[in-house]
C-alpha cells in the first residue's frame, strides 16, 4: 500500500536534484520498460505503456482502487481525462501548480518530469516513475510521450 502511495505521489510531482544543466533529470535510460511498438499517439501510449506498466489492474498503484493511495491518479478508468489538463497532487514535493499533462508543453508536464527522474526521493517532485525503479522507462518511450504532448496531447 505504501509503495503504491509513493508511486502515485511520484507520478504526480516531485522534482529532481542534480546537474543544474539538466535540472537533475536524465533524458531516459537505454534499457528497461521499452515498448517497441509505442508511437506518439495516446491510443498507443495507453495500450503499450499505461495499461501494461502503471499498475492499472486490481488494487495496484494506478488502478481505480489503488489511485486512493497514488495521488488520485487512476489510469484504468479514463486515463486521458486523468492526465490531460488535470492538476497533479504533489504530496511529497514542494512544487505546486503542476499539471499532469500540459498540451504542447512536455517539459512542463508532470508526467514527463516523473518519467525522466532517476531518483526515488526528490524534495521538489518526490519519486520518479515507476516507483519501484525510477527512470526505467526507456528514453524512446518517454520521447514518444513528449512528442505526443508537444503535438497537443490529442485523444488519438
Amino acid at each position: 500500500m505504501r509503495a503504491c502511495l509513493l508511486s502515485a505521489l511520484a507520478l504526480l510531482g516531485l522534482g529532481c536534484m542534480g546537474d543544474p544543466g539538466t535540472n537533475g533529470m536524465n533524458p531516459g535510460p537505454t534499457s528497461g520498460i521499452c515498448p517497441s511498438t509505442m508511437q506518439a499517439h495516446f491510443s498507443s501510449i495507453k495500450q503499450e505503456l499505461l495499461a501494461k506498466s502503471c499498475g492499472t489492474g486490481g488494487a495496484s498503484c494506478h488502478s481505480a482502487s489503488g489511485a486512493v493511495n497514488s495521488g488520485g491518479l487512476d489510469l484504468a478508468t479514463d486515463p486521458y481525462r486523468a492526465l490531460v489538463g488535470a492538476n497533479a497532487v504533489n504530496l511529497e514535493g514542494s512544487v505546486t501548480g503542476l499539471v499532469r499533462v500540459k498540451p504542447a508543453d512536455p517539459e512542463g508536464s508532470f508526467l514527463v518530469i516523473k518519467l525522466r527522474m532517476m531518483t526515488s526521493s526528490d524534495p521538489r517532485y518526490g519519486s520518479g516513475m515507476p516507483f519501484s525503479n525510477p527512470g526505467s522507462v526507456c528514453g524512446g518511450a518517454v520521447d514518444a510521450i513528449a512528442q505526443w504532448i508537444a503535438q497537443g496531447a490529442h485523444n488519438d
